[in-house]
């Protein structure tokens, strides 16, 4: 438990990780965002996808760290 803590707090100021979180976003929020639809309703999804992507360095989703299952 403590060395995921650890883990987390290490990445959370990782250089790579802003560059990493910048690209990620922004092709997903391109594909979601894009045309005529009502980006409100779309952007929780979006969110959500980001949040449980699988992570290598972490070797477990953001939500598994948080909430403990996905």
């Amino acid at each position: 438990m403590r060395k995921s803590v650890f883990l987390v707090l290490h990445n959370m100021s990782h250089p790579g990780r802003k560059a990493t979180f910048k690209l990620i976003s922004r092709r997903q929020l391109k594909s979601v965002l894009k045309g005529n639809i009502n980006w409100v309703d779309r952007l929780p999804l979006c969110l959500l996808g980001i949040r449980n992507c699988y992570k290598d360095h972490l070797q477990s989703s953001s939500a598994d760290l948080v909430f403990g299952t996905t």
